[in-house]
């Protein structure tokens, strides 16, 4: 169903988080964007340490390769919101998660600063998405939870249901079928909690006028 990418073990992860937390820093640079303070190779080139913007405040601890963040480290935003994972050429790019200070969370692909491929995502008040993401958008095979306790397994576009997808309402109730934008639209299979069945094409969300079956 989802996609396969090779994905940083939690063991692996672990191991990275582990050296970065041991780090000492020692040598301090000042550059016109900000501070630098861990080991330099020749050159002045920063390879592994601390960089703090002057004009955002936001702090980077992690890798670097030729200058430029590379490799595996983590950005402490000074709006609140945390990274932690892979980077490539300055941007978040390959397996991270990201927790905002809203309380959003999310793990899985980056490239280029935005999700790509699989994530994992909730949203701090008990829905949860696991699916496929294009450019921080939900798109592809997906599984959304909501808190109340309905749920949706299917097709999504543009972070909306569309093509083909069960949807498991908290009554017990199932539509099995088509959407359109987040609407029942096109041919469907619509099981009432109390074992009505309804079937047929539906416009817009709107239950088909014939084909109901007690």
């Amino acid at each position: 169903m989802f996609s396969k990418k090779k994905k940083i073990t939690h063991e692996k992860f672990k191991l990275l988080k582990d050296y970065l937390d041991s780090r000492r820093y020692e040598d301090k640079i000042v550059f016109k964007e900000g501070i630098y303070t861990g080991g330099i190779k020749k050159g002045n080139l920063p390879y592994y340490g601390s960089f703090i913007e002057n004009t955002t405040g936001n702090q980077y601890i992690g890798q670097y390769s030729f200058g430029v963040r590379h490799g595996f480290g983590r950005i402490i935003y000074a709006k609140g919101d945390y990274y932690e994972g892979e980077f490539n050429k300055s941007k978040l790019s390959g397996y991270g998660f990201y927790i905002f200070k809203s309380g959003v969370r999310c793990s899985g692909y980056f490239q280029d600063a935005e999700r790509h491929g699989y994530s994992l995502e909730s949203d701090g008040t008990g829905n949860t998405f696991e699916g496929e993401t294009e450019k921080d958008i939900h798109v592809g095979y997906g599984i959304l939870c909501f808190s109340g306790g309905s749920r949706y397994e299917g097709n999504f576009s543009h972070n909306e249901f569309h093509g083909y997808g069960t949807y498991y309402y908290a009554d017990g109730a199932t539509y099995v079928g088509s959407w359109w934008l987040g609407k029942r639209h096109g041919y469907g299979v619509l099981t009432c909690a109390d074992g009505e069945v309804i079937s047929g094409e539906f416009i817009d969300d709107d239950l088909p006028e014939t084909n109901t079956n007690d």
